[in-house]
């Protein structure tokens, strides 16, 4: 269910910063062509060296669903700007087109790291989750498209719609979808977010497979529907959350302090028995250095790997095989494709408008509907 709709919800507003982008700029600031054709060529870039610099963060630190809920939320305050413009007034971007420009593409660049450490830690983290519960990724993808499809027709019909600015509405569905997903992955359970070995997989699985005969589910249902928690504890817990979310984690701080202090207590007063123990037995000074040892060896070794290693292993699969450059030059080539398919917008938009000859909003709505 989650990644299910943070799919959904990732995938709702990327009308807005793909398609509809170009026709916003054009619309109220004084942007060339040539200058957002280079916004466009600039963001696979930017992505490439940020989103690898995110996820590694969220990796070593282990802390993808922090970084993944920060990522969402900047998302969502990137894009404030674009809906607030027009409500400035026409004077204000006539009278300042390119300060108008500049500062919505220093939100964009903004807004494209953002949506990229969105997409990438999400990925892993749903990529993840699938192998531990036994079932496929595009279970979860599929919504994606099928935002992209409901969303590309309401999008189309609200860009001109007579009570909203032109091109706003996609930007705030935009925003909401960023809030959204940011609250269901803070309702969530934390154990949805964590990434775990092939090994640890492997034995949740067997887990999964013992109770399935025991229960005797049908394997097409359980793989479509199974979850790492039962629903009770994943709503049980989504409603504390959403509870101290809603008083500020006033009272749930005091306790939790209170609780500390006692267990605080408790451990300094067993710590000082043990010591006390340790110092009466002839073998203390051997245990703590022992112990002194291994602390430290756990503190050296934390687990991460370091750039050179992950660069080696990098070129070594490259070497072993080819077509990754391929998949990869894929990539590339698809993310290309959003900058003429951008222009095709664009331009569409001056014929509909310049000659009355259509309706710009429903027909791309329509255009939308039928890329998916």
């Amino acid at each position: 269910m989650l990644f299910k709709l943070h799919y959904f919800c990732l995938t709702a507003g990327v009308n807005a910063l793909g398609i509809l982008l170009g026709v916003y700029m054009s619309a109220y600031t004084d942007a060339t062509p040539a200058e957002i054709g280079l916004l466009y060529m600039l963001m696979p870039f930017i992505g490439m060296i940020f989103r690898p610099a995110l996820c590694s963060m969220a990796d070593r630190h282990q802390a993808h669903r922090q970084f993944l809920i920060a990522c969402e939320l900047m998302v969502a305050l990137s894009f404030v700007p674009f809906v607030l413009l027009p409500y400035l007034g026409d004077e204000f971007h006539e009278n300042h087109p390119r300060l108008c420009w500049y500062c919505l593409a220093l939100f964009r660049i903004f807004g494209g790291i953002a949506f990229g450490g969105v997409v990438s830690i999400g990925d892993a983290l749903a990529i993840n989750y699938a192998k531990r519960i036994g079932t496929e990724f595009s279970i979860y993808r599929i919504w994606g498209t099928i935002a992209w499809m409901t969303f590309g027709m309401i999008t189309g019909q609200l860009n001109e719609i007579w009570f909203l600015p032109k091109y706003v509405a996609g930007f705030m569905i935009l925003i909401l979808a960023s809030l959204t997903d940011a609250l269901a992955c803070y309702l969530w359970p934390k154990e949805y977010f964590v990434m775990v070995t092939a090994s640890t997989m492997k034995k949740e699985n067997e887990q999964h497979k013992l109770e399935q005969e025991r229960t005797g589910e049908k394997k097409l249902g359980s793989r479509l529907t199974r979850s790492l928690m039962p629903k009770e504890v994943v709503w049980a817990h989504a409603k504390k959350q959403l509870w101290s979310l809603v008083t500020c984690s006033c009272l749930s701080t005091s306790t939790d302090t209170l609780t500390g202090m006692k267990m605080m207590n408790e451990q300094q007063v067993t710590s000082a028995a043990n010591t006390a123990i340790e110092i009466s037995s002839p073998t203390a000074t051997k245990n703590r250095s022992s112990r002194s040892n291994s602390l430290e060896r756990k503190q050296d070794d934390d687990g991460s790997i370091d750039k050179k290693t992950q660069l080696q292993t990098l070129f070594l699969l490259i070497r072993r095989d080819p077509r990754i450059i391929g998949y990869l030059l894929v990539f590339v080539g698809a993310g290309a494709a959003m900058a003429p398919l951008n222009f095709f917008f664009m331009s569409l938009s001056d014929i509909c408008h310049t000659d009355n000859a259509c309706n710009f909003s429903k027909l791309g709505g329509y255009l939308q509907f039928s890329m998916s």
